[in-house]
């Protein structure tokens, strides 16, 4: 499988409006290619590092590491799920849970265990809950000042800098929505926090009760 393959790993959304901002960050590509350092860790053994130079790229969900690497740093899959290529196929791959850091900042979430050959991706996922943008002008990774747990309550400045996630915050679910959630620690995954948590589009990243004092 060349690279070219991957360079839009799972990049379609569902073109209807119950996932409309997903559909709009996957079809508004970035006007260029963009690269970045990213180091990988397993959870398991912190002490251990895969750092390459990633493709950055909005229109993927996930991370994507050559399987050979990630089973080098003790990486342990999780999981499997089809992903849609940029020529439309749906392949089933292998994915696991990694410590991502990026620009100075650390983050957490899914990697793809793709092909040896495959070039490594930096997803929308990862970018978004690094508090990280693309620069559309520079077309460079850069940081933001501020994470968002809730959306603005009216459009901001400069909407076309940022569209995907303009959208995302201007149109809410219709309703509040509330789901079953399962939290486990890495370092004991025996014990779970299990909760009645509020969906919200939103919210960059989850919000549990830090518990003590």
């Amino acid at each position: 499988m060349g690279n070219a393959e991957w360079g839009k790993l799972l990049l379609r959304g569902e073109q209807s409006m119950l996932d409309f901002p997903r559909y709009i960050a996957y079809t508004i590509p970035l006007m260029g290619i963009t690269y970045t350092e990213v180091t990988l860790r397993a959870f398991t053994n912190g002490a251990n590092a895969y750092t390459d130079r990633f493709l950055v790229d909005t229109g993927a969900i996930d991370c994507v590491a050559p399987a050979g690497r990630l089973r080098e740093l003790g990486v342990k899959v999780v999981g499997r799920m089809d992903y849609e290529l940029a020529d439309g196929r749906q392949v089933a791959f292998d994915y696991g849970l990694v410590q991502i850091e990026v620009m100075d900042r650390i983050t957490a979430g899914r990697v793809v265990f793709g092909p040896d050959d495959a070039e490594p991706i930096l997803g929308v996922v990862a970018i978004e809950s690094a508090v990280l943008k693309i620069n559309p002008v520079t077309q460079q990774l850069e940081k933001r000042p501020v994470s968002l747990l809730k959306g603005p309550p009216r459009a901001p400045r400069g909407i076309a800098l940022d569209f995907p996630r303009y959208i995302a915050y201007t149109i809410p679910l219709m309703g509040t929505t509330y789901t079953d959630v399962t939290l486990r620690a890495f370092t004991n995954g025996a014990k779970a926090y299990t909760d009645r948590f509020l969906v919200d589009t939103g919210a960059i990243d989850c919000v549990a009760p830090g518990g003590g004092g």
